[in-house]
Order: structure tokens, then C-alpha cells, then sequence
């Protein structure tokens, strides 16, 4: 028994030996400088395609906040519109109805006048003292 137990403590520490060179192997292997190398260059691919997505991110961005002030300008361009439009309407309201009371100012004039025409012939006929006599012509 004690001879078993040795021989297994003999395979053990074989084993142990195998493995640590193993591991002391990929150890040497990592720290080779084509290893390092290539750690290296994935290491700036990486850096090279995250700062790549920071920059399709920030274009985005400034896209949208474009899109977004020029829907703004655009909305507030209509709402002046919509507002000129609107006082344009007013003001060609307000100029109808005005339009409708100086046609009935002009007529309501128009009929003075003609009251006082009809007034000033009347009182012209009614007179009784003869017209003036003319100028004398110079000689």
C-alpha cells in the first residue's frame, strides 16, 4: 500500500511538473512581443472603432438638433404665416365694413349737396331783384 501511495505521489508530482512548464509556457508565450504586438494592435482597433461610434453618435446628435431647430423655424415660419394670414383677413374685414360706411357717408353727402342745389334754385327763383348788370367794356 505504501508503494501504491508512493507511485501516485511520484504521478502527482509529475503531473504538478507537466502542468507548471505548461503554464510557464503560455506565460512565455503571452509575454512574446508578436504576442504583445498583436494585443497591441487589437487594443488601438478597439480604441479605433469605439472612437469611431462616438463620432457616428456625435453626428447623429448634431443631425437631429439640426432637424429638430429647422422643424422648429419652420413651425414657427408657419405660425407667423398662419398670423399674417389671419391679419390680413382682419384688415380685409375691416376694410369691407369700413368700405360700406363711406359708401353710406358719400351717399348720405351726395343727397345734401343735392338738397342744397335744389335749395339754392329755389331761393335763386324766388328772388325778385334782377341779375346785375355786366362789366362795362373798356374802350
Amino acid at each position: 500500500m505504501a508503494d501504491l501511495r508512493r507511485q501516485e505521489i511520484s504521478l502527482n508530482d509529475e503531473e504538478r511538473r507537466i502542468r507548471g512548464a505548461e503554464q510557464i509556457r503560455k506565460t512565455e508565450e503571452k509575454s512574446s512581443p508578436e504576442r504583445q504586438q498583436e494585443a497591441a494592435d487589437r487594443r488601438a482597433k478597439a480604441m479605433e472603432d469605439y472612437q469611431s461610434r462616438l463620432d457616428r453618435e456625435q453626428k447623429k446628435r448634431d443631425e437631429r438638433a439640426t432637424a429638430q431647430s429647422s422643424e422648429k423655424a419652420n413651425s414657427e415660419a408657419s405660425a407667423e404665416r398662419l398670423k399674417g394670414n389671419q391679419g390680413k383677413t382682419q384688415a380685409r374685414t375691416d376694410k369691407q365694413a369700413a368700405a360700406a360706411e363711406e359708401a353710406k357717408k358719400f351717399n348720405v353727402r351726395q343727397k345734401e349737396a343735392q338738397e342744397r342745389r335744389a335749395q339754392y334754385e329755389s331761393d335763386r327763383l324766388k328772388r325778385v331783384k334782377p341779375p346785375a348788370k355786366s362789366l362795362p367794356l373798356p374802350e
